[in-house]
């Protein structure tokens, strides 16, 4: 056997070869047994090769049923998108239908309740002027500070509900005549003059537009409410109107409308600028810490306090979440509206407020004053005894040219209002002499306020005052002192026009005892100054600015 291995070292070993090599070397019965195993490894392998092909086959059938599986979800998830597609749609069609039924039916109805209205009742309004007009609607049991706060009422904050159709509106319908010592421009022409001259130019040339500008329609809107707003400098913007007389314009009207910020100063300016110094050196974590003891130790003056308190909040949101206002790339996130007055603006107004809830309270999330015609006021100062509105403000997450235009308009016509209501309570003459109401326009972690007064006999004049900005990251924490300083001075001034109501003794046990007799006319002059107020008229429901950009 030895000799076969060596004779067949190079050889191929086979079955074959085993089976010859046993034929010549072993016996019969171990031939039969070496043959048996030959048979049975050769049937192992046959069935091996015969498995391995059906594995083979088995694994393309079931690709292939997968396959067609997957073709077959595929059909029958797009027939279902198609399905529940046509459904949103018809759905969708049914509301459209339901809904412009419904709007025709109170349009409807409201007319013929108007109509019968004016047929049944002589307007009696119509005779008299607008602060007498008010004044006898305060008589009859109006409250100035009523308001609607109800959600379903028909409202748009950038004015995108008003009506305009130019081709049909009468001027002088919304502007009163005057008479007496006015204000004039360097050539002798009174600026009122100007104002209705120009507005009235204004509302010719939207005329003959196919598209009309927001910019055009800020300007008309503030001139038929007898106001130059002073900020107006972008184009086509009040500032083309008065042209070399514009400057001195505002020196003249900055002199009356003041923006006199205090400086922080004392044990709060101390703490202030340890507090910066520390953030500066970036020891965030102990500028914390400083502030916490601090606060522990309770200072005895609340302003002292409230700066301490609105600090330490930033400071502790900005270190549990870097990000909350910048990206780790450094770009601005995308915060909506409420998100910034959630985070930034609502905290700290409401702890600047706090210890005067007395005297005047805040009221946030687009209520309703029934005095600006259904226009919606993001932020409200009233006064807490009788709910007068001491203060309109409006805030937006991003400042674009539209938005920024829309609100300022809007802002500065709801400001005008309220210091109407304002002048027609029975003041002292420091009052009338400051009289000047105040608001913040924001846009995300910016701000700005502005100033509105009545000046002269029929003309209002609205500027704008210092910017702020909030802190977006721990680094800039020394913005924060100037918006505080500035929030300040809106307080202060809210509280100053909130104490002057106590010499007006029209309260509502007056107005009920008394009312029968004609409440008393205001002594001041500025009562006789008061105009109205330009907010588009209600009796459609048709868009504005549809009808601004569709007018044939």
């Amino acid at each position: 056997m030895a000799g076969y291995f060596v004779e067949k070292i190079h050889e191929d070993w086979s079955l074959d070869g085993l089976a010859e090599w046993c034929a010549i070397n072993i016996s019969c019965d171990k031939k039969m047994l070496f043959d048996s195993m030959k048979k049975a490894i050769q049937d192992s392998w046959k069935s091996t090769k015969k498995h391995n092909s059906n594995y083979f086959k088995y694994l393309q059938d079931l690709r292939g049923i997968k396959e067609k599986e997957a073709i077959r979800l595929a059909q029958i998830k797009s027939h279902e998108t198609a399905q529940l597609a046509e459904i949103k749609s018809k759905t969708l069609q049914e509301h459209i239908v339901i809904v412009a039924n419904c709007n025709k039916n109170i349009v409807n109805n409201l007319t013929t309740v108007e109509r019968k209205r004016k047929k049944s009742t002589p307007n009696k309004d119509e005779e008299l002027t607008p602060a007498e007009n008010f004044l006898n609607r305060r008589a009859c049991g109006y409250d100035s500070g009523s308001e609607s706060e109800e959600k379903d009422e028909t409202d748009d904050s950038d004015d995108c509900g008003e009506i305009i159709n130019f081709k049909d509106f009468s001027f002088d319908e919304c502007i009163d005549t005057c008479s007496g010592k006015r204000w004039c421009l360097n050539n002798g022409e009174k600026i009122r003059d100007t104002l209705i001259k120009i507005t009235r130019q204004k509302i010719e040339e939207a005329n003959q537009l196919a598209k009309v500008d927001e910019k055009i329609m800020s300007v008309i809107r503030l001139g038929l409410s007898s106001i130059i707003d002073l900020s107006s400098e972008v184009d086509e913007g009040m500032h083309t109107w008065f042209g070399d007389d514009w400057e001195s314009l505002k020196a003249k009207v900055s002199e009356k409308i003041c923006f006199e910020v205090k400086k922080f100063e004392g044990s709060i300016l101390s703490d202030i600028i340890k507090i910066e110094e520390l953030c500066a050196s970036r020891r965030y974590w102990d500028a914390r810490s400083y502030l916490l003891d601090k606060l522990k130790e309770r200072p005895d003056d609340d302003k002292h306090r409230q700066v301490l308190k609105i600090y330490y909040y930033l400071i502790d949101m900005l270190l549990e979440n870097p990000h909350s206002f910048i990206n780790k790339e450094g770009e601005n996130k995308n915060l909506t509206e409420i998100e910034y007055i959630m985070k930034v603006s609502s905290p700290i107004l409401d702890i600047i407020f706090s210890n005067n809830y007395d005297i005047l309270y805040l009221k946030w999330s687009e209520t309703i004053p029934r005095l600006t015609v259904n226009k919606k006021i993001d932020l409200r100062v009233l006064s807490t005894d009788n709910n007068v509105d001491l203060s309109h403000s409006e805030f937006a997450y991003k400042a674009t040219p539209v938005k920024v235009i829309e609100d300022r308009s809007k802002f500065i016509r709801t400001n005008k209002c309220i210091l109407d209501i304002y002048l027609m309570h029975n003041l002292p003459e420091e009052a009338i002499e400051n009289s000047t109401f105040y608001g913040l326009q924001s846009a995300g972690l910016e701000g700005q306020i502005f100033g509105i007064d009545l000046l002269d006999d029929g003309l209002y004049f609205s500027i704008e005052g210092p910017a702020y900005r909030f802190p977006a990251q721990l680094n800039d924490i020394n913005s924060l002192r100037n918006s505080l300083e500035i929030l300040y001075f809106l307080k202060e001034n809210a509280i100053q026009k909130a104490k002057h109501f106590s010499h007006d003794n029209d309260n509502n046990i007056t107005k009920i005892l008394h009312s029968g007799k004609t409440t008393t006319k205001p002594e001041h002059r500025k009562f006789n100054f008061i105009k109205k107020t330009y907010f588009a008229p209600k009796d459609s429901m048709s868009n504005e600015i549809k009808t601004m950009y569709l007018r044939k």
